[in-house]
């Protein structure tokens, strides 16, 4: 939290409970106060570069204990040798007179102590609950941002405000481990910043005095803290609408009992909250407060701000430097110095003289002699009020009397603040119920042992609503679901990044309702459930977690804590011992031994057969047994070399969760956790400040820098990199599809596209045009994610760039931002999904040579027929679709298959003597009678416009067309420049058909399909081949692939041939690029190949490039197949455009399920091809079932891949055991259904089954293996 830019405050001390603690919290600092100048920073000085600030990390000297009024005497001279180091000049002031007057001025100062030990709420302890974690809502500059504060943070803004006019040369001294509020808690409606509009103290040009800021509390509160009694507890009439203002004190109680306040008559201690606030508190029971006819009864607290004016800072100074210089370093080195070296000697710390061997060391010198003073104690009583009298007899001070006669001569007033209000989290368990009561409106939050009801949880969130509180911060979380539902909206997480894997679009781990995470670091690098997962129960808090899983599995009882901390080097155990865990109930009373993990203490011991002398020395008496010093935290031990990273090894925690379950006895797993527990080093929580390295986590915490920063590296960095990891962007979501940033316009949002848009950058110039692919993808994936999909229908006329370079990058941005602007996002994805299209087909087009080997064409009026069979596709698919071909490498086994007796593709062609362009015709006849025509188009190339639409898969003849350009008709720049589009068609066409010298020639093309649109068998890339193969053949094009006796696609081949850029294979590959279709070559490979083969392309190797090797099959399994193999035409056509959309977002984005699916399919491939040649066609069903499993998984739930009577059908016919496997053939969602049936079944078994489950608009047809591929006829 940044400090205003004119801070009250030169100086701000900050007090640790011990000088590692001091060092350590500098981090915490600079991380959580703002911009510092660190050139001149010294290990405890920092100064802020807006304001001048200077800020001092501090603690009482040499390891004494002088209290917080001693404390405070100690920080005042630490301010003034500080503001000497800085020439007693801050960088903002100017020469002028008035600031040089001001120079002259003692510094005004604010000192903030840490407050206890933490023994209630050990999580604390380490750095003190000064600088406990809290997430906020902050607004800044119209930007709405969830930042992780502290109360110290909290403490300085909220001062710094309402303390703006205070008088120069003032202190203002404060517990930094507590939570103020200023604004009137209910019905406030400013929960972004907890200042809001806070009212500030008019101090009417009072410069001499002391005062304290007293806020109303209901009694039940009050009687544990300083009580403030004024002349007219129900008077506010000196307080205005613009602040409030200062008045006398009748006295101050410490910690009275409720009969001591309540008998305050003249003047009143109490007053009913009705009467003069409506301030509520959250660490309040309504059964313990007291009321009247008025209302509760309230008193006024001392918040623990005590504000010494100038004339009584001056006392203090005096102090300091004469009877009270035993609390400050200087004084104790001096008054070591006048001990031991006669006065006369300049001493470092710690020095050790040989010559004076009966001299303390310093430290132990000065634990003797220095006092313990309390502020709220003997120095407010020493203070002048309406009852003032001699300090008593029992004040803890040594110094009494030379304190009382200081500060006597002062007034103490109080400052009555109606409107505020003030927690102090003391235990662990009022710690997750303030986060996490305090940002829930609707689920149910656990009392626990606090108790209250849904009144007390409504007084939780009034406060922390009033100060901005968040139910997430700087916190990055994927994979981890709620109760079983994806829903992360009842945890409180911050400063964690937690990635856990996702496993069929499905969290593997959990974490329960009302729990608590802070400080964690778990990032996942698995891709399954298999690879580790956590889950962790109701009500919990998790802190400092770090690590990787590594296949472990961690499973967290409810209403536990769990922290993890670094070890200093001398402390640690061992080989590789550098954590220790601290594990314990979140109800457990630390300084009790009655409950341990929750569960009654004998009832653990009897239940484990653990010993008392397990959990205690021996030194330590009964009677002083507790929580606080049992050994109960194992020692972990470091997952690296260098120490910096614990083994995630919490198998302990299965006999504590055996113990939750209530089981009757431990199991085995539960067995050898206690075994694990008790054959550890373990120390008890009161070792913990001694043990823990406080720097070392301090600068831990400091660096979860930015989740946002931190996961936007992490996908550039995966990107980049070309690692098969998640391009995760959950920082921008609470729950699911709930977004935390919902405006496009949100400079996060924005932020996340940049960083994308610089990875766009960066590879295109590099030339890694796979990576530019796939980052345009996982834009169109974020923001199809972020917003859906609008009512803009998609356009027709996607305008695409030349060629992929910087310049096209910064064009396609340009149009991206605009159609955002203008919520078209469904063209808006188009258009990235267009340019990750361009960028795939570069990766398989690149240095494309079109340079053919040519031979004589055929004579004028020669027919050339080419024919294939269809495709099944066994096992494989999707892993042949660029980019993942080229990503991650491909497998896939299919088999060429007649469909009823049938060569189901088929392509002519021929070149006519004395006719101008190019005639192209398509056709669709029917499967039962070839001679049928379903449907029939025709289309002239006259002028190289005419051929203007071949990109568009839509547009008539498109596949002819590719086949054209491809085979080198004309240039494409040609077709695309405005002028030479209208040039003639006929000069290119007589050099294409080798006719340069001769009369008009054209040419005539004809493709036909006895397979409907949609198949899935694979009709359009075969299709392809059979035109390229036609054309080729007829002009003389020689292509490896086309002639029958090819040896690299004969059937008996057993080694794997290459599809070089010069064979048919490639060819249809880059066809289908043209095509914009997206296609992979598993289709082309399948049908224009006879039999049976295993088709595969590498990883990482550009140009892609594939492979083919062909399985001969023994008679009798051919015979097999031909009888088992069933076609069935679903009446539906496939969806593939939407489906194959679907899948490469899902790959871009490089879920875990979608890689490990991926690999699946890889390795499943070779699978049926062993099990087809041994002629185990058993097997094969359970493959190719598999295989439709994983098709459905690589396209997601909502893609529409199974239709519903598909499923009916396949559910009937596995449970009746009619067939032994199936698959939709190609991407699914319609199309034909590949059935293998159960030996002995027939074609009228199976129709005759499913006759009553949908399938009235079913075609049954016979489906047998096609030896070979493809056919070329000369007629």
């Amino acid at each position: 939290m940044a400090l205003p830019s004119s801070s009250p405050f030169d100086i701000i001390v900050i007090t640790s409970p011990d000088e590692k603690a001091a060092i350590a919290v500098r981090e915490l600092i600079i991380s959580s106060c703002g911009d510092f100048d660190l050139s001149s920073a010294t290990p405890t000085l920092l100064r802020h570069s807006a304001n001048g600030t200077i800020f001092i990390s501090s603690c009482d000297p040499y390891g004494t204990r002088l209290g917080s009024g001693g404390g405070t005497l100690s920080a005042l001279a630490e301010a003034h040798e500080a503001y000497c180091y800085y020439g007693n000049r801050s960088p903002t002031t100017n020469d002028s007179q008035e600031s040089q007057q001001q120079q002259q001025q003692p510094p005004t100062v604010l000192i903030c102590h840490a407050g206890g030990e933490s023994s209630r709420c050990p999580t604390q302890i380490t750095l003190g609950k000064a600088w406990t974690s809290l997430p906020f809502k902050k607004e800044e500059n119209d930007e709405k941002r969830e930042v992780v504060l502290n109360p110290t943070a909290l403490l300085i803004s909220t001062l710094s405000h309402i303390f703006r006019d205070i008088p120069r040369g003032s202190v203002v001294v404060a517990a930094s481990d507590v939570l103020l509020s200023f604004n009137r808690c209910c019905g406030s409606s400013n929960s972004n910043n907890h200042l809001g509009n806070t009212k500030t103290i008019h101090f009417d040009n009072n410069s001499s005095g002391v005062f304290g800021l007293a806020v109303p509390a209901p009694l039940s509160i009050a009687k544990n803290h300083g009580v403030f009694v004024v002349a007219d507890s129900n008077d506010n009439s000196k307080n205005d609408a613009d602040g409030w203002k200062l008045q006398a004190t009748f006295t101050v109680l410490q910690k009275p009992s409720i009969d001591t306040m309540i008998s305050f008559t003249n003047p009143q201690c109490v007053f009913p909250t009705t009467t003069t606030t409506t301030t509520t508190y959250p660490n309040t029971n309504n059964s313990n407060q007291q009321e009247n006819e008025k209302g509760i009864l309230m008193a006024w607290i001392d918040t623990g701000v005590i504000t010494f004016l100038p004339d009584a800072v001056q006392t203090l100074r005096e102090l300091s430097r004469t009877v009270l210089k035993n609390c400050t370093r200087v004084g104790l080195k001096e008054l070591y110095r006048q001990k031991y070296y006669d006065g006369s000697n300049n001493i470092n710390d710690g020095d050790d003289d040989d010559d004076n061997n009966n001299k303390l060391p310093i430290g132990e010198f000065a634990r003797g002699v220095a006092p313990k003073i309390c502020l709220y104690g003997d120095m407010l009583h020493a203070l002048q009020t309406t009852t003032s009298s001699l300090p008593s007899s029992n004040s803890s001070c040594n110094n009494a009397s030379a304190l009382f006669g200081a500060l006597s001569k002062h007034e103490l007033q109080t400052c009555i603040i109606p409107e505020g209000s003030f927690v102090h989290l003391g235990t662990t368990s009022e710690l997750i119920d303030f986060l996490v009561a305090g940002v829930a409106d609707t689920h149910n939050v656990s009392d626990g042992s606090g108790g209250g009801g849904n009144e007390q949880r409504t007084k939780i969130q009034s406060f922390a609503k009033s100060i901005g509180i968040s139910s997430r911060s700087n916190a990055f979380v994927s994979g981890f679901r709620r109760d079983g539902i994806d829903d992360d909206t009842s945890w409180v997480i911050l400063n964690s990044i937690l990635i856990s894997s996702r496993w069929n679009n499905k969290s593997s781990s959990s974490i329960g309702e009302g729990t608590v995470i802070e400080n964690c670091i778990i990032p996942f690098t698995g891709s399954s459930p298999d690879d580790g997962t956590i889950e962790v129960g109701k009500g919990c808090l998790l802190s400092g977690i770090r690590g990787d899983l590594k296949g472990r599995h961690i499973r967290v009882p409810s209403d536990m804590c769990l922290q993890i901390l670094p070890l200093r080097k001398e402390r640690r155990w061992g080989a590789g011992g550098g954590f220790v865990c601290l594990c314990f109930g979140v109800y457990d009373g630390i300084k009790e031994a009655t409950t341990l993990y929750g569960i009654d203490l004998n009832q653990v011991l009897h239940r484990s057969g653990l010993t008392v002398s397990d959990l205690w020395d021996e030194s330590i008496p009964s009677s002083r047994r507790t929580l606080w010093n049992a050994k109960l935290n194992p020692i972990l031990t470091c997952a690296d070399e260098e120490m910096n990273c614990p083994e995630l090894n919490f198998s302990f925690l299965e006999w504590i969760k055996s113990l939750h379950n209530d089981d009757a006895q431990l199991n085995a797993s539960a067995f050898e956790g206690l075994k694990q527990w008790k054959e550890s080093k373990r120390i008890a929580i009161c070792d913990i400040r001694e043990s823990v390295d406080s720097e070392a986590e301090a600068k831990y915490r400091s660096t979860i820098s930015s989740v946002e920063v931190h996961q936007l590296n992490l996908v550039s960095d995966c990107l980049l990199g070309q690692k098969h990891e998640p391009c995760d962007f959950a920082h921008l979501f609470v729950g699911v599809n709930k977004l935390l940033y919902p405006s496009k316009d949100h400079p996060v949002m924005k932020r996340a596209l940049k960083a994308l848009d610089n990875v766009s950058y960066q590879t295109v110039e590099e030339g890694r045009f796979h990576v530019v692919g796939r980052t345009f993808m996982v834009q169109s994936e974020l923001l199809s994610s972020l917003y859906g999909n609008d009512d803009e229908p998609e356009s027709t006329d996607i305008e695409l760039p030349l060629n992929l370079a910087s310049e096209s990058i910064a064009e396609a941005i340009a149009r991206r931002d605009t159609m955002l602007s203008e919520d078209k996002y469904s063209p808006c994805c188009q258009l990235l999904e267009s340019m990750a299209s361009m960028a795939t087909q570069r990766c398989i087009c690149a240095e494309q040579d079109h340079s053919f080997v040519y031979t004589d064409p055929l004579p004028l009026g020669t027919t050339v027929i080419a024919s294939a069979p269809a495709r099944i596709d066994l096992a494989g698919g999707w892993s042949d679709t660029p980019p993942i071909s080229f990503e991650h490498g491909g497998a896939v086994a299919c088999l060429a298959v007649l469909v009823d007796g049938k060569r189901p593709l088929r392509a002519q062609c021929r070149m006519v003597k004395g006719m101008r362009g190019i005639r192209l015709c398509t056709e669709s006849r029917s499967l039962s009678d070839d001679e049928t025509l379903l449907r029939s188009s025709e289309t002239t190339i006259q002028i190289l416009a005419d051929l203007e639409s071949y990109c568009n898969p839509e547009s008539e003849a498109a596949l002819l067309k590719c086949a054209l350009v491809w085979l080198g008709l004309c240039p494409v720049d040609y077709i695309q420049d405005d002028v030479l589009k209208m040039t003639s068609i006929q000069p290119f066409l007589q050099k294409f058909c080798q006719r340069g010298g001769e009369e008009d020639v054209g040419l005539e093309i004809i493709s036909s399909s006895l397979l409907p649109t949609g198949s899935g068998m694979g009709s359009s890339s075969i299709l392809a081949g059979c035109i390229i193969a036609c054309i080729a053949k007829c002009i003389g094009v020689v292509l490896d692939g086309i002639e029958a006796n090819d040896e690299q696609h004969s059937t008996s081949c057993s080694t794997e041939t290459t599809n070089g850029t010069n064979s048919l294979i490639h060819g249809v590959l880059m066809v289908e690029q043209l095509l914009t279709s997206g296609g992979g070559w598993q289709d082309q490979i399948g049908g224009l190949v006879g039999g049976l083969k295993l088709a595969t392309s590498a990883k990482n190797i550009l140009p892609l490039r594939t492979k083919t090797r062909c399985f001969e099959l023994s008679t009798e399994t051919v015979s097999n197949l031909n009888e088992r193999l069933i076609l069935v035409d679903t009446g539906k056509p496939r969806l593939a455009k939407n489906i194959l959309r679907n899948v490469l977002r899902r790959w871009a984005l490089r879920t875990g399920d979608i890689v490990a699916t991926v690999r699946e399919l890889v390795s499943e491939a070779s699978n049926a091809i062993d099990y087809t040649t041994k002629g185990d066609l058993n097997r094969l069903g359970i493959c190719m079932s598999k295989y439709w499993d994983l098709k459905k998984t690589m396209a997601g739930d909502s893609s529409g891949v199974e239709p519903e009577n598909v499923n009916r059908v396949l559910q009937l016919l596995n449970s009746s055991k009619k067939i032994a496997g199936g698959t939709l053939c190609g991407a699914g969602g319609g199309g034909f259904l590949a059935l293998l049936a159960v030996e002995g079944t027939s074609r009228a078994d199976i129709e005759l089954a499913v006759s009553e489950a949908g399938t009235e608009n079913f075609k049954w047809h016979y489906c047998t293996v096609a030896v070979d591929g493809l056919l070329i006829c000369v007629e």
